[in-house]
C-alpha cells in the first residue's frame, strides 16, 4: 500500500558502495535527482553528500537519521527543507551538540554576519603620506592662536580646509546649559580627539 504513496530513490557518492551489496552508478544517481525533480520520485533517501554542492529541489521535511556533528551541517540540512511550513527532524542527537544548540550558533552567525560592515579600505602610499605632511606643515600658522582670540574656530576650519580633512565634532548638553563638545581630525598621517566645556554649544566648542 505504501508504494502507492511513496516512491523512492538513492542517492549517495558513487565512488563508495553504501553496503557489500549496494552500490549505484553516477548514471543511477543522476537519474535519481532527476526523478525526485520531475516529481516521479517523492522521497530521497541520501548521504551528507546531498547537504551542499548538488541542486536538489525545496523539501517539505528533512530527516536526519544520524547526529550532526557541527553547524554547518546543520545549517546546509536544514536549507534543504526550504518549502514553506516544513519541517526538519533530527532522530539522533549528540549530547554536547543537540539540535537546538545548533539552532541557536546559527542565529548568532546570522546576527553577526547581518552587523557587519565592510569598511573601505585605500591603499596608503608613501606619495599621500608626504603630500598630507606637508599639507599640514604649511597650514600650522593657523593653529598658533591666542587661547582668547575670538577667530579661533574660523582660524581651525581654515586649517582642516588646506589639510583636506573633515573635522567632526559632537556636542552634548544644551544651547544654554553646560555642555561638553568633542572634536576629531583624522588625517592619514594622524588621529587628534579633543573636548571643552562651556556655558552653552558655542563656549563648549570654543573651548575645545
Amino acid at each position: 500500500v505504501l508504494r502507492t504513496y511513496i516512491r523512492i530513490r538513492c542517492l549517495y557518492s558513487a565512488k563508495t558502495p553504501a553496503t557489500a551489496s549496494l552500490s549505484i552508478t553516477r548514471g543511477e544517481g543522476e537519474d535519481s535527482l532527476r526523478a525526485f525533480h520531475s516529481g516521479e520520485a517523492n522521497l530521497l533517501i541520501t548521504t551528507n553528500i546531498a547537504e551542499e554542492g548538488i541542486d536538489i529541489p525545496a523539501a517539505n521535511c528533512v530527516i536526519y537519521f544520524d547526529s550532526i556533528d557541527h553547524s554547518v551541517s546543520f545549517v546546509q540540512g536544514k536549507g534543504r527543507a526550504r518549502q514553506a511550513d516544513s519541517s526538519f527532524v533530527v532522530l539522533s542527537e549528540r549530547s554536547d551538540r543537540p539540535a537546538a544548540f545548533l539552532a541557536k550558533q546559527e542565529a548568532e552567525q546570522q546576527a553577526l554576519a547581518a552587523s557587519f560592515t565592510p569598511c573601505a579600505t585605500e591603499e596608503i602610499t608613501f606619495a599621500d603620506l608626504n603630500s598630507q605632511r606637508q599639507r599640514e606643515e604649511n597650514a600650522t600658522r593657523y593653529l598658533v592662536v591666542s587661547p582668547t582670540d575670538n577667530n579661533a574656530l574660523a582660524n581651525l576650519n581654515i586649517f582642516c580646509a588646506r589639510t583636506k580633512v573633515v573635522l567632526t565634532e559632537k556636542v552634548d548638553g544644551g544651547t544654554t546649559s553646560c555642555s561638553t563638545c568633542h572634536m576629531t581630525y583624522q588625517s592619514v598621517l594622524r588621529t587628534i580627539e579633543v573636548s571643552g566645556e562651556g556655558n552653552g554649544k558655542k563656549a563648549a566648542r570654543k573651548a575645545a
